[in-house]
């Protein structure tokens, strides 16, 4: 299990299984969601070229789809010294933006995930 830790929630990728990973996102009133699954390779070159590159856009799309079954997106904004990452639910009313939850990350956190999906 490979856990990245933010300021207000996680996400978990279940890496028993390299093919087949299982993420979640928790947030940190505990509730758990299944974003979707893909294979660790995948997982992990996507969202360490995320982190390493600077966003240059307000949000930069970290997956669109990429998760089984669709459902779910990630997105990267940077504001100051923070980075947020926004998970975007499809399936939410269509009179907002979508967005289901917000993990902050400092530069701490930033450098811990790319340990965590280094190993």
């Amino acid at each position: 299990m490979r856990t990245l830790q933010a300021t207000g929630g996680r996400i978990e990728i279940d890496d028993s299984e390299p093919s087949y990973c299982q993420c979640f996102l928790i947030t940190s009133g505990s509730d758990k969601y299944l974003l979707g699954w893909q294979p660790l390779y995948y997982l992990k070159e996507k969202l360490m070229r995320a982190l390493r590159e600077e966003p240059t856009d307000p949000k930069k799309l970290l997956f669109a789809g990429a998760f089984e079954p669709h459902r779910y997106a990630l997105y990267l904004a940077r504001q100051g010294d923070k980075r947020h990452v926004f998970v975007q639910d499809d399936e939410l009313p269509a009179t907002g933006d979508k967005i289901l939850h917000t993990l902050e990350l400092s530069q701490e956190d930033v450098d811990s995930w790319i340990l965590t999906l280094h190993r």
